[in-house]
């Protein structure tokens, strides 16, 4: 397994992940590290090295205007 120095690194995978599944994802929209589309339906994705408080507590404050907010950590 891969270390993973920098929270981009992560972005390719997600990006991946989601686009095998039908959806569009685009990078750093607004505050959020990546956002998948399809038809009407969006999931905020955070990217980040660790889990901490401050990770769930965004992904909080993002349910507010998305279906789903994912965790990549």
């Amino acid at each position: 397994m891969e270390v993973i120095r920098y929270e981009r690194e992560l972005y390719e995978p997600v990006r991946d992940f989601w686009i095998r599944r039908g959806f569009t994802v685009r990078g750093e929209v607004g505050r959020c590290d990546a956002v998948a589309v399809r038809d009407e339906f969006m999931i905020v994705i955070e990217l980040k090295r660790h889990l901490s408080f401050d990770l769930l507590a965004q992904a909080v404050e993002r349910q507010s205007y998305s279906d789903y907010v994912y965790l990549a950590v």
